[in-house]
């Protein structure tokens, strides 16, 4: 056999369970060690045949994806002949290599370590894309699509705001790898051949970069688009002038009247602003507006989901990102385009095809309306963070909340939650939104769940998985500020490997109903992990759950996944599942007995600084949701000592913009003072992200 079909030589296990899925590659695996395999022939044209011991038959054309491959068995879809035949086929080539190696003098030849699929030429494109689909891609391209291109390593990948494209083979465009609902031959593939190109010209040096897509070279109208392209997002438009007038608006109302007063004030005016902004398609500042409305609708509501700091550091960002975009338009070499930070040509949702989702954790959560729970998972094949979200209201008649036991039966996409939070996912039915949540439908022949285990997280890879404390803290540091990234539900949620880790403290401190532990790594330079758990009246025994492990009764600590924050430079985690060496455990599905704590309180040294900046982000916050029109001169004046405080701690900038805003206060003119706000918002939390003094907001 002439074993000429070097696009499948290529085809890693990774590539053939994003191209199939994992069981037929595990079973695959099985038969080929059993060496139950297909008699294989490869004809004049390329055709690769497998023929097996049950009389199928499977035929694989050139250019044909895995699941083009024609097989004589029953099933409609892959099935385990095709992944087999691919298998058989690289055994059989590379026993014939390793035969010839030893019959050689000469080395083999290495393979190249980072490869460009940019050098797929469009004709190319057309051997796999229909004119439509390459029209399709055309249209997307000139409309500015932002694009971030990974490459530098064995699989390029492109990933768009909804969907990621991936390159598992150097010398077939066949089997690039889309997650949207066409899987392969979309015009998501185009786009991200055209964008690895204009990386390369724009970016040569870079094993990252993020693009603005424009139309190819050579494409009719590419010199017209790119023109367009170009064009006043913001300056000279005004409809863009308007909107923004409108968001500084309303955020000034929300800082004048208070985010707890009634929602009809404003309720209006944020409707206005969602329609502008999907007018103009600034998908991450619609996404901006709603999650600031959300938040005040879960304070009215007495929703525990509801979280001061949060809603401050989203009230901060949005005119934050309007300045951003601004800045980065009238710059001649920007760092970020600012279609990306606007989130301009950016899909609402998405249909999309194959999920191979892995539980990282559950947050059960109630309001006075009802309950509900956020489920939170990671797609395998991108690298994905996705969270689904379920609520159940109150039924009529009902006057307390739904037991811990009784929302653990509670369905989510056909299955029990308790069943979704502690398992893997396979699915077909997944529809993705912008802000990366997903819904699963209730198909049950579509979707499958199987147990987690301890090896369930291997594949997490960064920048989601840090490995170490100290690799977290880093990467929290160096990232870029949340008002220039796209507006995510998970954005700063990690999982943290722990190499030898040692529980060095714990315990409950009764004040603050929430139990501490700090994590410390093997390595002698690492730096401690310190988890932080509130008690959660909804979910019993997720403290219980969480004492277990941390007094080794389970086993020595391997990976915590949750959410993730810096105080004064220190990395802190609010766990929603842990692996240990033997098991998995999601806290708040974990049903553990209860356990007595020792008493103990957050660690750390409290710091001159540390106490500085935490006691202004708690005034801010009292003053957002309670409003500076209703405060006196008293607390106006907490701005003048706030300044003495801050400038004795060596933050003058930030010292003197609470000057200035004292004197915006007693002068009551309102009309600068979200923007005010923002600015100082943003100083401070740069102090608390690298625990040192002022060091400006950067981009």
């Amino acid at each position: 056999m002439r074993y000429g079909r070097t696009d499948l030589l290529e085809l890693s296990t990774e590539a053939l369970i994003a191209l199939s899925n994992v069981g037929f590659v595990k079973k695959g695996i099985k038969d080929l060690e059993a060496g139950l395999l297909p008699r294989l022939e490869e004809d004049q044209d390329g055709n690769l045949h497998g023929y097996y011991d049950d009389s199928s038959h499977v035929t694989l054309p050139p250019g044909r994806t895995l699941r083009e491959a024609q097989c004589s068995c029953p099933a409609s879809g892959i099935c385990r002949h095709r992944v087999t035949l691919i298998l058989a086929y690289q055994a059989a080539a590379a026993a014939r290599e390793n035969s010839a190696e030893n019959n050689s003098d000469q080395p083999a030849e290495a393979e190249e370590p980072g490869w460009n699929p940019g050098r797929f030429d469009d004709g190319m494109l057309l051997e796999v894309l229909t004119k439509s689909r390459l029209q399709q891609a055309q249209k997307l391209a000139a409309a500015g699509m932002v694009a971030t291109v990974q490459g530098g390593h064995d699989v390029p990948t492109v990933r768009f705001a909804m969907c990621t494209v991936r390159f598992f083979s150097r010398s077939s465009l066949a089997h690039a790898r889309c997650d949207c609902k066409e899987g392969s031959g979309c015009c998501h593939v185009a786009l991200a051949v055209w964008a690895f190109r204009q990386a390369a010209q724009e970016h040569p040096d870079q094993a990252e970069a993020v693009i603005e897509l424009r139309l190819p070279e050579g494409v009719d109208g590419a010199d017209r688009a790119d023109r367009a392209g170009r064009a006043g997002l913001l300056a000279g438009d005004g409809a863009a002038a308007t909107l923004m007038d409108e968001i500084e608006n309303w955020l000034n109302r929300i800082w004048s009247g208070g985010a707890a007063q009634p929602l009809s004030a404003t309720e209006a005016q944020v409707r206005l602003i969602l329609a502008q902004c999907d007018q103009l398609g600034w998908r991450w500042v619609g996404e901006g507006v709603r999650e600031i409305r959300d938040m005040i609708i879960w304070l009215h509501g007495r929703s525990s989901r509801f979280d001061q700091q949060r809603l401050l550091r989203s009230v901060a960002a949005l005119p934050a990102r309007l300045q951003a975009a601004g800045f980065m338009e009238a710059s001649s070499s920007p760092r970020l385009p600012a279609r990306q930070i606007l989130g301009i040509g950016e899909k609402g949702e998405m249909a999309l095809d194959h999920l191979n989702l892995t539980s990282l954790g559950l947050e059960i959560w109630g309001d006075d309306t009802g309950q509900g729970a956020d489920l939170v998972f990671m797609d395998h094949d991108t690298q994905t963070l996705m969270l689904l979200e379920r609520y159940w209201p109150q039924q009529e008649g009902q006057t307390k909340p739904l037991s811990w036991q009784d929302l653990m039966g509670k369905r989510v996409s056909g299955k029990p939650l308790r069943q979704m939070a502690n398992g893997q996912i396979i699915t077909k039915t997944a529809t993705r939104r912008a802000n990366g949540s997903v819904d699963i439908s209730s198909t049950n022949r579509l979707t499958n769940v199987f147990p987690l285990s301890p090896k369930s997280w291997d594949n997490i890879k960064e920048p989601v998985r840090q490995h170490g404390p100290c690799a977290l803290a880093r990467h929290l540091q160096q990232q870029l500020p949340a008002f220039v990234r796209p507006v995510q539900n998970l954005g700063h949620f990690h999982v943290v490997s722990l190499e030898a880790a040692q529980v060095a403290d714990y315990g409950w401190d009764a004040a603050l109903q929430k139990l501490h532990a700090v994590i410390i790594s093997g390595s002698a330079e690492d730096a401690p992990l310190q988890l932080s758990l509130p008690n959660n009246p909804l979910a019993p025994h997720a403290i219980d759950a969480a004492l277990q492990i941390l007094s080794g009764e389970l086993g020595p600590i391997a990976d915590v996944a949750g959410m993730a924050w810096l105080e004064n430079g220190q990395p802190f985690l609010h766990p929603l599942a842990i692996l240990t060496r033997d098991r998995s455990v999601v806290l708040q599905a974990a049903d553990a007995p209860t356990t007595t704590a020792p008493h103990g309180r957050q660690l750390g040294d409290s710091t001159p600084l540390g106490d500085a900046v935490h006691s202004a982000r708690e005034i801010l916050a009292h003053w957002l949701r309670r409003g500076v029109k209703q405060m006196g001169k008293g607390e106006y004046d907490k701005a003048l000592e706030l300044e003495k405080v801050l400038a004795g701690c060596g933050l003058r900038s930030t010292a003197a913009a609470f000057a200035g805003l004292h004197k915006t206060l007693t002068a009551a003119d309102f009309q600068q003072l979200s923007r005010q706000l923002s600015t100082i918002i943003l100083l401070l939390d740069q102090v608390t992200q690298k625990g040192i003094g002022e060091i400006g907001i950067r981009i």
